[in-house]
C-alpha cells in the first residue's frame, strides 16, 4: 500500500579565464560532444537547475523557496569540476552569479536567487507560451572548460513536438512520463488555511496543475473527496485532509488542453472521503463529463494504445477512475498501477524501485513508481526532515541521477514529489529521444 497522501540538452564546450574579481569569465569556443554521451544513451553526468522544495514563507499565504544547481555523475574529481549558476547561455560572455569547486560526485549549490512563481505563464493568457528558457542556467566546467551546460525550461509541448521524430507510432507504456505525486496536494491552495505545521506534511507539491504541466508533468496523480455539507461538493484531499474545490484544478486541466495537444494522464487514484453512495461515483464522474469530457480518451483505446492513435481519435486527456465504475463508462480508463517503495530510508528506494522497475518493464499497461518517502508515525512526530519538503531535498537528486543511470530504459511513468526539485522531466524528454533512437 502506497502512502496518503527533461529538445536535447544543450553540450558544448566553452573556454574560462579569471576576471579581477576571482570570477568565471566566459569565452566562446567551439561545440563538442562530452565523452560519456554515446548513441541510445543519455547524459549520465552533468548538471541542472532545480527549484528547492524546501522554502521560507514570508506571510500567511506566501513563500519563496531557491534556485539551485544540481550536479550528478562527477566521478573524476581529480579532473578540477566546478559548477556555477547565470543568468544567460554561458556561451553569452558573462560571469556567473553562484559557482563552487565540486568535491563530491553528485551535489547541490543553494544560491542566493529567490523563486516566487512569478516566470510562468498565466493560464488566462497564455500567449507566447512554448518549450524555452527561463533566465536560469547552469554549466558544469571540468578542468578550466565549461562541458556541460542546461536551463530551466518551460515544457508546455515537450510531448507533441516529439511526435515529428516517430514517438506517434510508440505504445503509451513505452513512453517515459513525468509526474506529479498526489498533484493537487499544493501549497498554492492551502498554506494559509493548512497552517505551517499541518501543511509540511501535507503539500506534496508548490505549483497548481497548470503549472506543473507547463513545466513538463504529463501524469497526475488525483485524489478526490466529496462533501455533502458544503456549497462545492467535490475537493482535492491528501488523504483526509481537504485541500480545495475540484473545479479549480479541473479549469487548469481544461486551459492546458486547449492551449496545447499534449496527452496527460488524470489518474483518480483515491476517493478518501464521501463515496459511501453508488450516486456520488455517478455525480463525479458526470461532474468530468461536464468540465473535461470534450478531451478525454476514449475507453476503445485502453489500455495500450499508441500516441499516434490517441492524437488520431482528437482526445488527450486520460482519466481513470478506481472501482468497478470505469468499465461501465466508454470514457474512464482503468487505474494506472502504482508501485509504493513505503520507506523513509535512501538505500531502500533505491533498492525496492529498482525492482519494481525491472519487474514491470514490458508490461502492456500504465504504471507509475512512486519515488519518494513514505514517513512513518514517528517521522511525523519527531518532524523529521522538517516535512515533505526536507524529505524531497534528500530524495529528488538521488532519483534523478538513477534514472538517468538505468532506469530511463524501462520506466514508464515517474512522480515524484515538488517535481521542480528535480531533473526528471528533462532526463524524461532526453530517455523518450534516445529510445527512438534505439
Amino acid at each position: 500500500m502506497g502512502r496518503h497522501r527533461s529538445t536535447t540538452v544543450l553540450l558544448i564546450f566553452l573556454g574560462i579565464i579569471s576576471n579581477s574579481y576571482g570570477l568565471p569569465h566566459i569565452r566562446n569556443v567551439s561545440s563538442a560532444i562530452p565523452a560519456n554521451t554515446k548513441d541510445c544513451s543519455i547524459a549520465s553526468s552533468g548538471a541542472y537547475i532545480a527549484i528547492s522544495s524546501e522554502a521560507e514563507a514570508i506571510d500567511d499565504s506566501h513563500f519563496l523557496r531557491w534556485i539551485e544547481v544540481k550536479w550528478f555523475g562527477l566521478t573524476e574529481l581529480q579532473e578540477d569540476y566546478s559548477v556555477g549558476l547565470w543568468t544567460d547561455n554561458p556561451s553569452i560572455d558573462i560571469p556567473p552569479i553562484s559557482w563552487i569547486h565540486v568535491e563530491s560526485e553528485s551535489g547541490s549549490l543553494r544560491t542566493t536567487e529567490r523563486w516566487d512563481g512569478s516566470l510562468l505563464p498565466n493560464k488566462t493568457n497564455p500567449i507566447g507560451m512554448g518549450n524555452y528558457c527561463l533566465p536560469y542556467w547552469a554549466g558544469v566546467s571540468k578542468g578550466g572548460v565549461i562541458v556541460y551546460t542546461s536551463c530551466l525550461r518551460l515544457n508546455p509541448f515537450w510531448l507533441s513536438e516529439l511526435s515529428g521524430d516517430e514517438l506517434g507510432s510508440v505504445k503509451l507504456a513505452d513512453v517515459l512520463l513525468p509526474g506529479t505525486h498526489d498533484a493537487g496536494a499544493s501549497g498554492k491552495f492551502g498554506l494559509s488555511i493548512l497552517g505551517e505545521v499541518v501543511g509540511r506534511w501535507t503539500f506534496t507539491q508548490d505549483e497548481s496543475l497548470w503549472e506543473q504541466l507547463i513545466l513538463g508533468s504529463r501524469y497526475l496523480d488525483i485524489r478526490i473527496s466529496y462533501y455533502n455539507n458544503t456549497q462545492e461538493k467535490f475537493f482535492i484531499n491528501h488523504a483526509d485532509i481537504r485541500i480545495a474545490p475540484l473545479i479549480d484544478y479541473v479549469h487548469d486541466v481544461a486551459a492546458f488542453m486547449r492551449s496545447t495537444m499534449e496527452i496527460v494522464i488524470f489518474d483518480i487514484h483515491r476517493l478518501p472521503v464521501g463515496f459511501d453512495h453508488p450516486d456520488r461515483y455517478l455525480e463525479l464522474i458526470n461532474f468530468l463529463y461536464l468540465h473535461l469530457g470534450r478531451w478525454m480518451t476514449p475507453r476503445s483505446l485502453y489500455p495500450n494504445p499508441t500516441l499516434g492513435e490517441i492524437w488520431d481519435s482528437g482526445r488527450r486527456l486520460i482519466v481513470t477512475f478506481p472501482s468497478g465504475y470505469a468499465s461501465d463508462h466508454p470514457y474512464l480508463w482503468n487505474q494506472v498501477h502504482h508501485a509504493w517503495p513505503n520507506t523513509n530510508n535512501l538505500d531502500d528506494l533505491k533498492s525496492r524501485l529498482d525492482n519494481f522497475i525491472s519487474d514491470n518493464s514490458g508490461s502492456t499497461s500504465l504504471w507509475s513508481a512512486m519515488a519518494e518517502f513514505t514517513p512513518s508515525a514517528l517521522d511525523v512526530a519527531v518532524d523529521h526532515w522538517h516535512g515533505l519538503r526536507g524529505a524531497a531535498e534528500i530524495t529528488n537528486l538521488p532519483v534523478t541521477k538513477w534514472l538517468r543511470e538505468s532506469w530511463w530504459k524501462m520506466a514508464n511513468i515517474v512522480a515524484m514529489d515538488y517535481l521542480p526539485a528535480s531533473g526528471v522531466v528533462e532526463a524524461a524528454i532526453e530517455a523518450n529521444m534516445a529510445r527512438l533512437s534505439c
